[in-house]
């Protein structure tokens, strides 16, 4: 009665075993879920009036049960070819759902694309209209190969849409800087016209779709709320595939076939603000020979304040104050702007660039009431470079004779333990383990044998 009960205890065991293979089997070919999740790509090759017509197609299956098929037509100019002399190039997107039940896909769009497909492994097979530009030839059997993933490698920085990046059509160019933000995934836009002091023009954040590569933006503030843009990114640049938001407008460029223009951002070069704290000091031989006046100026700079104080270093001038005021720096250039707001023209302003150490203005700087303009003979601005001023070296008398003290840190530690040697006897964590798990195992056999000998 005992060995039956565990004979057919043990078939039934067998019985779970290999059907757990067989779902295996079929999950992993695709036949085991009613959806399918991933992209898949195929390049299809075929020929039209005797012309080599190349398919680039890509199509996105998600779980959700949507998907979304894009495919790129290209014929290459054939001068012989009364239709393609100049070649053809065009794209098609078709959405819809789909549904899998056995390895059977099935399609659903607006207008029949697709009939039907399956899915085996890694592939999918389908029969449908490639294009558009193939609809009257018939529908046909190609099959798509599931593609890696896209990567999200939007960089952070600034990008600017010029009004030279909108198509020639285009009624309105709006330029504009994009400040993209990859770990709080925001982008800004602001008005890059000149004059307009970067004005705030469209703040959102952005969502990145792994199947497809495409980013979305959607607005939350100065613009419309709740609007959306979408771009891809690649090789520094980002290219709006729907239109972006200018405040209230809408830069939506179109074609004589109604379909959107694509206009593209590029990447800028940024600066870092590097500038020391410190003294800095002009001397009257940093100016140009020509100069007629060449003051001398003692700059202090103070970074967390950001300010900078000029003084006169002149013998018996006393340092006396000569303009004071405080400083911005644009990324965008690397310049620093000083707007001088005491002991001179209030309002006015230098600037200057950091480089080595030094500060160098390519504009007049102001010392008092004066303006160190100095010209060329084209009346272009000769620039002049503040060094920094050296800290006195300390004085050798006051140092006290390090050598005569003794060496601390040859003094062995007395009080630090030493190393036990002693062997561990205690056999090895994994030893140990195993150890116990074969004693288990014998004690298995010899209760199952001693059962049966029963």
């Amino acid at each position: 009665m005992i060995r039956s009960l565990k004979t057919r205890t043990a078939a039934m065991l067998a019985c779970i075993a290999l059907l757990c293979m067989l779902a295996g089997t079929f999950a992993v070919k695709g036949f085991a879920a009613d959806t399918l999740s991933g992209r898949f790509t195929a390049v299809t090759k075929k020929t039209a009036a005797g012309n080599p017509v190349t398919y680039e197609s890509e199509m996105v299956l998600r779980d959700n049960g949507s998907f979304t098929y894009s495919v790129k037509t290209s014929i290459p100019a054939n001068p012989d070819s009364p239709m393609f002399a100049d070649g053809y190039e065009g794209t098609d997107t078709v959405s819809g759902t789909y549904t899998l039940s056995g390895g059977t896909l099935t399609f659903t769009d607006e207008n029949s694309t697709f009939d039907t497909g399956s899915a085996e492994g890694d592939s999918i097979t389908v029969h449908s209209y490639i294009s558009s530009f193939a609809r009257m030839t018939g529908m046909t059997e190609f099959t798509l190969t599931k593609a890696e993933n896209y990567t999200d490698a939007l960089t952070s920085g600034k990008y600017l849409l010029s009004e030279d990046a909108y198509d020639a059509s285009a009624m309105m160019k709006m330029p504009m800087l994009f400040t993209v933000d990859t770990e709080a995934k925001t982008i800004n836009t602001q008005d890059a016209r000149e004059g307009k002091e970067l004005a705030n023009k469209g703040f959102g954040t952005y969502t990145f779709d792994k199947l497809t590569g495409i980013y979305t933006l959607t607005y939350t503030a100065d613009t419309a709320e709740g609007a959306t843009a979408q771009f891809t990114y690649a090789d520094g640049s980002i290219t709006f595939i729907s239109p972006a938001y200018f405040g209230k407008a809408r830069m939506d460029i179109r074609d004589e076939d109604d379909k959107f223009i694509p206009y593209s951002a590029i990447l800028l070069k940024t600066y870092k603000d590097e500038l020391k704290a410190g003294q800095y000091e002009l001397t009257e031989a940093d100016y140009d020979a020509s100069a007629m006046m060449k003051m001398p100026m003692l700059f202090t700079v103070d970074t967390e304040a950001k300010t900078i104080n000029t003084q006169d270093p002149r013998e018996g001038k006393e340092l006396a104050n000569k303009g004071f005021g405080t400083y911005t720096f644009d990324e965008l250039t690397g310049i620093y702007t000083l707007t001088y707001t005491a002991d001179t023209a209030e309002g006015a302003t230098a600037q200057f660039t950091y480089s080595d150490g030094s500060i160098t203005f390519i504009s007049p700087a102001y010392f008092g009431k004066a303006k160190m303009d100095i010209r060329d003979a084209d009346d272009n601005f000769i620039p002049y470079t503040a060094h920094p001023v050296q800290a006195p070296a300390p004085d050798d008398t006051t140092k006290q004779d390090e050598s005569s003290k003794p060496d601390e840190s040859s003094t062995p530690d007395t009080s630090s333990a030493a190393p036990d040697k002693s062997e561990d006897k205690s056999p090895p964590t994994g030893t140990a383990a195993a150890g116990a798990l074969i004693v288990v195992m014998a004690a298995a056999a010899f209760c199952i044998v001693g059962s049966r000998k029963k």
